[in-house]
């Protein structure tokens, strides 16, 4: 079985995300799905072991994502309003970033 980290899959929705648009359906749904996959994927297993490379300050960021993808979930925040729409892709963007730096220095050591 193969646990190793889908870095190829991961850049394509980093480097996809900031052309995504706020007012467009398609692209909140986009979002909702990239975000529902990083959960699923990368922090659940055999993935969750990832979450070590970056410490506590990846795992404090990735619940954070999470608390945010809950709250989208319960509808307490909206794709559809610009200020969540640009807390949920930042929030992202920031997570991504730091996975996938801290998979570069694990390959690299």
């Amino acid at each position: 079985m193969n646990h190793s980290l889908p870095v190829s899959q991961l850049q394509r929705l980093r480097d996809q995300l900031p052309s995504l648009h706020q007012d467009r359906p398609h692209d909140q749904q986009q979002l909702q799905q990239a975000i529902q996959f990083f959960i699923d994927e990368i922090f659940s297993l055999p993935y969750g072991r990832f979450l070590h490379l970056d410490g506590p300050a990846l795992r404090q960021q990735f619940a954070y994502l999470d608390t945010l993808h809950q709250q989208l979930v319960q509808g307490r925040l909206h794709l559809s309003q610009p200020a969540d729409w640009q807390l949920l892709i930042d929030q992202m963007l920031l997570v991504l970033d730091k996975v996938l730096a801290a998979e570069a220095k694990h390959r690299a050591d």
